[in-house]
């Protein structure tokens, strides 16, 4: 299956994976923040990074999707 055929296939269903993946993300990092205000990690700003380049690559797939790009 050719790279293109398999975006415009399954484009919807892996935006919204993505989309969800990333805003579990971002809710597990501000109930961390909110148990524990003081206290910032390194892995908290990893996950931050990691969640906003997972909701970009959705956003891009919806855009892919709805054939704007």
């Amino acid at each position: 299956m050719h790279p293109i055929e398999f975006l415009q296939n399954y484009a919807f269903p892996l935006a919204v994976l993505l989309d969800i993946i990333g805003v579990l993300i971002i809710i597990y990092l501000l109930a961390h923040a909110y148990r524990n205000p003081r206290r910032k990690a390194l892995r908290d700003v990893f996950l931050l990074v990691l969640s906003a380049m997972i909701l970009s690559c959705g956003l891009v797939l919806h855009l892919v999707m709805f054939e704007i790009i």
